[in-house]
């Protein structure tokens, strides 16, 4: 229904709180849609909302939100803040695979091998006491893809770069390793298992203990 007041055109509207009748100018209605009787019934409105707790278990703290925040709430979980939020995702929605940067997974095996195998280097010749910046996770096939624990090995720079410029090889330190001990637990193997290995010729031709100076360029 529209009545012409004070010469321009009004459509009888119903408030959205209370439903009373309103009128309201029509070129009104086109920038607001919605309609209120009064600034009270609109605040009672937009406070419609529930009193819920912090979806985080740590935190559980009471917050406020709205219908329209419930409603575009896609998990239906509620923070208090962003760091809430990002602690519950990380570790529910957001963790391996699920993550939404997840490629191959293949950035982590050093921290693996490492909290594996021990901060040390596993050459059993090896005498250097190396920080962790200064430890290599070395891949026994060659294979970058493969890994396996199995596959991985702990490795100073120095032994490291003897296996990777052909200097010397994973196979040989253990069997030098076997020779001097009697046992040494194989490269890849749980620390609860001991196995012996067989020795094998060494094509380097280093005597245990020997090192190469490497000169720059090499």
């Amino acid at each position: 229904m529209e009545k012409i007041i004070d010469h321009r055109t009004h459509t009888l509207c119903h408030c959205r709180n209370c439903g009373k009748e309103k009128w309201k100018r029509n070129s009104h209605l086109k920038t607001s849609p919605t309609t209120f009787c009064d600034r009270k019934c609109q605040a009672e409105w937009t406070q419609r909302g529930n009193i819920t707790r912090c979806a985080n278990p740590d935190c559980k703290q009471e917050i406020y939100r709205s219908l329209s925040q419930q409603k575009r709430s896609q998990s239906g979980d509620f923070f208090c803040s962003r760091s809430c939020a990002t602690i519950v995702n990380n570790t529910r929605h957001k963790s391996g695979e699920d993550h939404p940067n997840w490629v191959d997974g293949l950035s982590g095996y050093r921290d693996k091998a490492l909290s594996c195998y021990g901060e040390k280097c596993q050459n059993p010749e090896c005498t250097e006491d190396a920080i962790r910046k200064m430890l290599d996770v070395h891949h026994i096939d060659g294979n970058r893809s493969n890994n396996h624990m199995n596959n991985l090995v702990i490795l100073c720079v120095w032994c490291h770069a003897l296996v990777t410029r052909g200097l010397d090889t994973v196979e040989n330190m253990i069997s030098r390793g076997v020779a001097q001990s009697g046992q040494r637990r194989a490269f890849g193997a749980p620390r609860s298992q001991v196995q012996i290995l067989p020795s094998r010729p060494n094509p380097s031709g280093l005597e245990p203990g020997e090192r190469v100076r490497l000169k720059k360029g090499f």
